[in-house]
């Protein structure tokens, strides 16, 4: 069943001249995912509140946040080259009660001459205090595979970095329970 709405779509393409909906859909440079991490990696409770806009609630022990956006990737054949700014490069320290938003800018530029297309999306970022409901903070959704894999490389460089710091020393194997003195 699947094989047969591939031909489909496929034929529906070739007919529109490569211009089918898949072509459409990929056309600009818009944000298709947007992941909020705690520093060490933890989900943060993340909603979209809007087409450009999502807002994040950290728990009141959670210092710091790391935010990954992807974008769509349109096809070759487009014409276009997509960038992303406005996203931090590292952790961003946020103090306990306190918010920020983050402007992010996806730039569509064609290859050939002309304007620029702009979307800003806007992502409210906030820590509880001391004396908020921890509620708010719990995360209510299952993030994705997709979503989880793009942290596996950081948390194993995280992981890499400990091991051998200068306060570590390798820890000896278990003595083997068949081998008595």
């Amino acid at each position: 069943m699947a094989m047969l709405a591939l031909l489909v779509h496929n034929a529906a393409s070739l007919r529109l001249g490569g211009a089918g909906c898949a072509h459409e859909a990929a056309k600009g440079c818009n944000i298709t995912s947007v992941v909020i991490r705690s520093g060490r990696g933890f989900p943060v409770q993340l909603e979209k509140t809007g087409d450009h806009a999502y807002e994040a609630t950290l728990c009141e022990d959670v210092p710091d946040f790391r935010t990954t956006v992807k974008l769509a990737q349109p096809l070759f054949d487009a014409g276009l080259d997509c960038s992303v700014s406005g996203v931090p490069g590292g952790a961003t320290a946020l103090e306990p009660g306190a918010s920020v938003t983050l402007e992010v800018m996806a730039v569509a530029k064609p290859r050939s001459k002309g304007e620029s297309m702009t979307t800003e999306t806007k992502i409210a970022v906030k820590r509880l205090s001391p004396s908020s409901d921890s509620a708010a903070c719990k995360v209510t959704r299952k993030p994705s595979a997709f979503e989880d894999c793009g942290y596996a490389p950081l948390l194993e460089k995280q992981r890499q970095q400990a091991a051998i710091s200068s306060g570590s020393a390798p820890v000896a194997p278990p003595p083997d329970p068949k081998r008595r003195l």
